[in-house]
């Protein structure tokens, strides 16, 4: 599981990872997504993310090619 915290105005990128084929990238399209919303304190949510590993989720702000 994944663990960020996220204040308001930031968000995060759930993508098919670069690293995994065209062909492969279909595979986590069918598998769900588990978003646990943690702990809450005052404008800090902390959320919890249960994936495939063929996804790449990002906080937007850290991504290194800037789109």
């Amino acid at each position: 599981m994944l663990i960020l915290t996220r204040r308001p105005g930031e968000s995060l990128l759930i993508e098919p990872n670069p690293e995994i084929t065209s062909a492969e990238t279909w595979t986590w399209f069918i598998r769900p997504i588990e978003v646990h919303i943690l702990r809450i304190e005052g404008k800090h949510v902390r959320v919890g993310i249960d994936a495939v590993t063929e996804l790449r989720i990002t906080r937007t702000e850290a991504r290194r090619d800037g789109s």
